[in-house]
């Protein structure tokens, strides 16, 4: 008990001092162009999170009461985190974007009323609230009852509420912080329609400034240079640090939330039954996070104009709708085949490396640790610098099957759509494996059976059920990645996430919003098809 109390702490300041020194390094030994860089990355992932903790905090809550709103909330929880990025950016630049219906409203359908930051921020929240919503549920269900019911009995519902609220949660809420700083550090979907230049966002730059300049674009070597090569120590730093961090905070949750194992109940929280006020929060936030954006898109999708008595007057058709979204389903047949098909492989691969992975290493410490380490790393490497990783490792090879797999198939973008989701699989099977009891695994221990036996019998045969609901889930993350793989995708070959973003850039049209209403369908499919495959008792499930 000694020693278990010494570890946490020691690793609190082991963590501290590597934290300290890397914010010198970045203030003192950076080049100014990668301190600002860094800066601006941290910044947004530091705003976004003032937005997010709070409303997933609050969607959490009610999701975990009782009734009609709190299955509504974990609804749009599960289907929330499959929603790719790019739709979020179509579901409110349809409404304060270029040609959204707010902006037109100023007369100014060119010029948006929200833009670069404030848009970038909220854009990111609206994606991220989810994801925390889902860490805070599962931390209110999990463990600690006894002792809060205690601490219920000896304190003021105020002094009680705020020791539970504060120092419980925190571990759970500085872990979820740094999970958003580290996703707006890695994708582009965001960044590059508000031209926020942080990490991910410079090296795609750096990125689409080569292939522009191949094809005669008008940019100068100097800028070329300056976009291309980034110095090594903000990749170093930001990733570090992220990467350090993790391993500590994740280290402090498990340990926090394991500790109070015995204490599990399957009772709801207290006060579980909605009051009034529990039901007016998770209608004002559905109608912010659910309502509003699909308002946006099916308002924007139906969008016609008309002439009456000789002027222009825009108005909604049915009609209109159906055609734009049935223009969709026939232009588009392609993108999404390709894109399924990548998402299958690539889910496919994250579950054969990851539940082998978390099965072995999540009983001793140093697995644990390396597990961390490894999430900490791969989260926190930004999407294209994986594209770019995996574009030189196949042109460094010059041989001619090499390069057929790289131009013609799509092992190259299933490498990089992996890696990019690889943690967020990762935290899936850990929670998966989290469900097979240690008597089960001492008792077959006992009667010979060897590690990978137990791992054949309890982790993936007595888990067939929740196995499968874990890797629909991880197809659907998959389906809608961009930032790694639009670095590798070969000629010819398009993905939704793509010409999404594409067509985002100018703006959310008839059939911008119809590709989106579309691509929300397939994951509200992909969110039935995981619930119909998880088993009612599994732990990961809503």
């Amino acid at each position: 008990m000694q020693q278990s109390g010494k570890y946490p702490k020691t690793l609190t300041w082991i963590w501290a001092a590597i934290s300290i020194g890397l914010l010198v390094t970045l203030c003192l030994f950076l080049e100014p162009k990668d301190r600002a860089i860094a800066w601006r990355t941290l910044t947004l992932g530091s705003l976004v999170s003032l937005v997010t903790l709070p409303m997933a905090a609050l969607l959490a809550w009610t999701a975990s009461g009782r009734g009609v709103l709190a299955g509504l909330t974990k609804g749009f929880c599960l289907v929330g985190v499959l929603t790719p990025v790019f739709a979020h950016v179509s579901a409110w630049d349809a409404a304060f974007g270029k040609l959204g219906w707010l902006t037109n409203s100023f007369g100014q359908v060119l010029t948006p009323i929200v833009s670069r930051w404030p848009a970038a921020v909220w854009i990111h929240a609206m994606a991220l609230t989810p994801q925390i919503a889902i860490v805070f549920y599962v931390a209110i269900k999990s463990g600690g009852r006894s002792w809060e019911d205690a601490l219920r009995l000896e304190a003021s519902k105020t002094s009680a509420a705020l020791l539970i609220g504060v120092w419980r949660f925190l571990p759970v809420a500085l872990a979820s912080a740094l999970w958003v700083i580290i996703s707006c550090s890695r994708e582009i979907g965001v960044t590059d329609i508000y031209q926020i230049g942080t990490l991910a966002e410079q090296v795609y730059l750096g990125y689409s400034l080569g292939q522009l300049n191949a094809i005669g674009a008008a940019w100068t070597p100097e800028q070329i240079f300056d976009a291309q090569h980034l110095g090594l120590g903000i990749s170093l730093v930001i990733v570090a640090w992220l990467a350090g961090s993790g391993v500590w905070l994740f280290l402090q949750a498990a340990q926090k939330y394991s500790s109070n194992e015995q204490s599990q109940t399957d009772r709801p929280t207290q006060g579980a039954v909605a009051s009034w006020r529990r039901k007016a929060i998770s209608i004002l936030l559905l109608l912010v996070v659910v309502v509003a954006p699909i308002s946006n898109l099916i308002g924007r999708v139906g969008f016609s104009v008309t002439t009456v008595d000789g002027e222009p007057v825009a108005t909604w058709k049915l009609s209109a709708a159906v055609e734009s979204i049935g223009s969709v389903l026939q232009n588009f047949q392609t993108e999404f085949i390709w894109s399924i098909l990548i998402a299958t492989a690539s889910a496919t691969v994250v579950a054969v490396l990851a539940l082998p992975a978390v099965w072995f290493c999540r009983r001793s410490r140093m697995g644990l640790l390396f597990l961390a380490a490894l999430f900490g790393v791969l989260a926190a490497w930004p999407g294209p610098s994986i594209g770019l990783t995996v574009g030189k490792l196949f042109n460094a090879f010059d041989i001619s099957f090499v390069q057929y797999l790289y131009d013609r198939t799509i092992v190259a973008p299933v490498i990089a759509n992996a890696i990019f989701c690889f943690p967020l699989g990762v935290t899936l099977y850990f929670f998966l494996a989290a469900q097979v009891s240690e008597d089960q695994q001492r008792q077959a221990e006992t009667e010979g059976a060897s590690r990978w036996q137990q791992f054949i019998s309890f982790g993936v045969l007595g888990n067939w059920r929740s196995n499968l609901g874990c890797w629909v889930l991880t197809v659907a993350i998959c389906f809608g990645e961009l930032s790694a793989t639009q670095m590798v995708l070969p000629p010819g070959m398009d993905t939704v996430p793509r010409r999404a973003l594409g067509m985002l850039h100018a703006g959310v049209d008839e059939m911008t919003a119809a590709l989106t209403l579309v691509t929300i369908g397939f994951v509200i499919l992909f969110a039935i098809a995981t619930a119909i495959s998880m088993p009612r008792k599994s732990k990961v499930q809503l």
